[in-house]
């Protein structure tokens, strides 16, 4: 009788708990924001959008000019850095995988904000 009640007391907060939520498989990205001179930006800003959903994710670079982003679902991404008196820079297509932590290093010339450097990655001929 004992065993049949701690049997059904186990079996009832077992059915009771709530359900984990499933774990999306994550990425992420991390480097260095330096000048044209290979100086470090501390306090740079670094942006991931991703492609198909449109969301974005942002980072401040430490006083040692490295930033991270983490826990990026996977997927197709244009990044940007920038900082106050420097030109920003953007990548296309940087696609992230499942467990992937992708460096990804920003070099900013010296310029006005508004004005913006875009790097494209070339695609392999067929």
């Amino acid at each position: 009788m004992i065993r049949s009640l701690a049997l059904s007391t186990c079996l009832a907060c077992l059915l009771s708990a709530p359900a984990a939520p499933a774990q999306l498989p994550t990425a992420a990205v991390s480097g260095y924001v330096r000048d044209s001179s290979g100086a470090l930006i501390p306090q740079a800003t670094v942006t991931a959008s991703n492609r198909e959903t449109g969301q974005t994710r942002t980072a401040s670079a430490g006083a040692d000019g490295h930033y991270k982003i983490g826990a990026l679902p996977v997927g197709a991404y244009d990044t940007k850095a920038e900082a106050a008196s420097f030109q920003q820079e953007v990548k296309t297509d940087l696609v992230l995988t499942g467990g992937q932590e992708a460096v990804l290093n920003f070099s900013l010339a010296v310029g006005a904000l508004a004005e913006a450097v875009t790097v494209m990655r070339a695609r392999p001929l067929l």
